[in-house]
């Protein structure tokens, strides 16, 4: 037996650089055309019955996005939801406000009142069951000082702060892989910068210099089957021909359609 799920990210709803209203509906052609690439993912979840959909954050554009961009991106969800497919989304940095005790722009999903949605705001181990099989997801969102422990850390530097908060998140994956059942299927999901990792231009322009920045041979570690990352905005495997594979999804329709095998199936 395997588990398969589909892994993408970065849809980013409300980037409006181009197109038009459209006379239809009212609604930006650029919107529209973020949905159909949205629901261009989900019909492939669907289509091969994936034991559960990874989305590895950036929902929207802004943390405030409007009602008309959260319906949509909740409609392509509920799809999910419908043919009992969990999801599972990890928090982006267009997600997060950056403010203490302001919600996320995917708060919602923690306190609907149905299973199938789960939201990973801070580091944690997800112990997912699905239809065959547990998965031990270990999710990582994007670091801030909310998320990491600065301590006397707060007197320094901005580039001394971002180095810490690289080093930290690098020890709090060695620590909760380190938790993990050896024999079950294990995925590392977060939304985080790679050092070896190739930026879009305006994106390097950017953040260039501003983001926590990790090693390859930080993220692909024992026992991870699968690193499911976003944040960088084209498709890539950054440990290619070895495993795990160290994948990060572009944006728009690019997904990844994963399967890990359970460990005991061929010990």
């Amino acid at each position: 037996m395997s588990i398969r799920f589909i892994h993408t990210a970065d849809i980013h709803f409300g980037m409006e650089n181009y197109g038009r209203i459209d006379p239809k509906t009212g609604i930006h052609t650029r919107l529209l055309d973020f949905e159909r690439a949205f629901n261009a993912c989900v019909d492939s979840a669907i289509e091969h019955n994936v034991d559960f959909f990874l989305f590895s954050g950036d929902a929207y554009k802004t943390a405030h996005p409007s009602p008309t961009q959260q319906k949509l991106f909740l409609k392509c969800l509920l799809r999910l939801f419908k043919a009992n497919i969990p999801v599972v989304m990890i928090i982006g940095n267009h997600d997060n406000p950056l403010s203490f005790g302001k919600a996320h722009s995917l708060d919602v999903f923690s306190d609907l009142p149905v299973d199938g949605f789960h939201v990973i705001a801070k580091p944690t181990i997800l112990q997912l069951q699905t239809k065959s099989g547990p998965c031990s997801i270990v999710g990582i969102p994007w670091p801030t000082r909310n998320t990491i422990s600065l301590g006397a850390q707060l007197e320094k530097t901005g580039a001394h702060i971002t180095e810490y908060i690289s080093h930290a998140v690098a020890g709090i994956i060695k620590d909760l892989a380190s938790q993990l059942d050896q024999t079950a299927p294990a995925v590392l999901a977060g939304h985080l910068t790679v050092s070896s990792g190739i930026f879009s231009g305006s994106e390097k322009r950017a953040i260039y210099g501003t983001d926590p920045i990790l090693l390859p041979s930080q993220l692909a570690i024992e026992p991870f089957d699968y690193v499911a990352l976003g944040h960088l905005h084209r498709f890539q495997d950054l440990n290619a021909g070895n495993n795990p594979p160290l994948c990060i999804q572009g944006r728009l329709s690019a997904s990844t359609l994963a399967n890990v095998k359970k460990k005991k199936d061929f010990a």
